[in-house]
């Protein structure tokens, strides 16, 4: 992850400008209802037009049965069509502001394991060096490092660590656009299943897309920064017909600590690692998975299960680092809401995703 950057603040106090407005993830989650999956499709998004969310965690949520080549065996590359629904949560922000410059922009990345990072370019109205993670997508449906294999990447990976992070904001010589480092790492780890070795053969080769809108702003007001670390080790208990319970974390135990006035927060960095405490490269499936910030309830947590009778074959542990950024708004407008909704594991019949609009 690239190091924690300090935001610099313009001196605009005093001055009035025509309004700008953004809208930003404060925090989301989702759940399968059913059992644990590979990680395939992971969207939260919101905007003007309002918030959306899709996820897909292989086939043994969309149904879909493997097309395999003939030189593949069906034994090791098999597949459980099935179908399950998302339970998500996805907490926005819609901030309008004279005195906080807001302007938007978006920027792919195509992670594996060893990441990678891009500069975006932003354009201001005027002058601003804070950015956030305004909506995320992650999608493992792109080619293999290796070339094709018997392996359908769409169907999703058991990933060993997800990583996003946006570095240091440059403004430009003219003050009128914003350069933003983002980097992204999707580190996949191995099935360990007979059933499951084609996964394995090419789990190193994994190169995932993973799409970030940006929001770039300052508060005059003033900012600041709050890096996080959380973990959780749960036990396997009596096996895959009873697992033992993984209880959420008690928010309580994860205080955010902020001295502005008026603060409103958003992220620039999420970083889970999963299972690592295992020492044979294998990958998790996921239950839930989740991040989230609150400025009044003062708390601040990243977080992931992979509870699930019958299917579940580990217990499960994970460590979380993230930086919550917070501005200070003091006389700006902020609305906000937790979208929630069940969606299934959708694809269009040309195979793309579903995405699916939440209520405000």
């Amino acid at each position: 992850m690239l190091s924690p950057f300090l935001l610099a603040v313009l001196p605009l106090i005093g001055c009035s400008h025509d309004p700008t407005q953004a809208w930003w993830l404060q925090g989301a989650g989702y759940g399968w209802e059913l059992f644990n999956h590979r990680v395939a499709h992971i969207e939260w998004g919101v905007d003007q037009n309002g918030p959306t969310a899709a996820f897909i965690g292989g086939t043994s949520t969309t149904g879909v049965a493997p097309q395999l080549d003939d030189t593949c065996d069906p034994d090791t590359c098999n597949e459980l069509p099935f179908l399950d629904n998302a339970n998500v949560d996805l907490r926005w922000l819609h901030a309008t502001s004279s005195r906080v410059v807001f302007a938007r922009g978006s920027v792919r990345l195509v992670a594996d394991a060893a990441g990678v990072q891009d500069t975006l370019t932003v354009a201001l109205p005027r002058k601003a060096r804070v950015a956030l993670i305004g909506g995320l997508t992650i999608d493992t449906s792109y080619a293999l490092s290796g070339g094709d294999a018997c392996y359908n990447p769409a169907y999703g990976w058991h990933p060993t660590r997800i990583q996003i992070a946006l570095g240091d904001a440059t403004l430009s010589d003219d003050g009128r656009s914003v350069s933003v480092t983002a980097s992204a790492t999707f580190q996949a780890g191995l099935s360990l299943e007979e059933m499951r070795e084609c996964i394995d053969e090419v789990a190193d080769q994994a190169q995932v897309p993973v799409d970030l809108d940006v929001v770039v702003a300052v508060s005059p007001d003033g900012v600041q920064q709050v890096d996080l670390s959380d973990s959780m080790t749960y036990d396997y208990g009596d096996g895959p017909a009873t697992p033992a319970e993984q209880p959420d974390p008690d928010l309580a135990d994860r205080p955010l600590r902020l001295s502005l006035a008026s603060p409103v927060v958003g992220w620039s960095a999420l970083d889970w690692r999963f299972l690592q405490t295992e020492t044979d490269g294998r990958g998790a499936y996921l239950r839930t998975l989740s991040f989230d910030a609150d400025a009044d309830a003062g708390y601040a947590s990243g977080h992931a299960t992979n509870y699930s009778p019958i299917t579940q074959l580990t217990g499960f542990d994970y460590q979380f680092t993230g930086t919550v950024t917070a501005l200070d708004l003091d006389g700006g407008t902020i609305q906000g809401n937790l979208s929630q909704a069940t969606i299934p594991a959708q694809l269009a019949d040309d195979g793309s995703v579903v995405v699916f609009d939440l209520d405000w």
